[in-house]
């Protein structure tokens, strides 16, 4: 439970650097690349306004709202029997979950595309898509890429 707290601290703290960053760097001559990396994942903006999150078995992975509480959430995996699964919590609660198959499996990358429907369960919350690979040993999560859902 204070994993997912602080996990959600940590994201937050994230979204709220790249947005200032981003305000600041408007003025500045921005090199090719618009890639920041962090220890937990690397985030890219997109011509769309969309982030594109990634991590060693992610990437390029992005989260439209499309309203009444939808997110069309699309990328690429290199996951196990393409297999890859997802929950979002708001901190306190997983509120759903599920996975997803990808249209190859690990060692190359396949796409996926899904769709999840959530509500908060308090309107003040946030909600935190957490995308991760089963360990096929113990069950474990592998690999989180935790993703902001506005």
């Amino acid at each position: 439970m204070k994993k997912y707290i602080l996990l959600t601290i940590i994201i937050t703290f994230i979204s709220c650097q790249q947005e200032k960053k981003n305000q600041e760097v408007e003025s500045i001559e921005i090199p090719a690349a618009d890639t920041i990396s962090t220890p937990v994942q690397d985030v890219q903006t997109t011509e769309s306004n969309l982030k594109t999150y990634s991590n060693e078995i992610f990437k390029d992975v992005t989260a439209e709202s499309l309203g009444d509480n939808r997110y069309q959430i699309k990328g690429q995996a290199r996951v196990f029997e393409a297999t890859l699964n997802w929950h979002v919590e708001d901190g306190h609660y997983i509120l759903a979950e599920g996975y997803a198959t990808a249209d190859t499996g690990a060692p190359e990358w396949g796409n996926f595309s899904f769709e999840v429907k959530v509500k908060k369960a308090e309107s003040n919350s946030s909600l935190i898509l957490i995308l991760y690979e089963s360990s096929a040993k113990d069950g474990s999560h592998r690999h989180e890429l935790a993703i902001a859902l506005k």
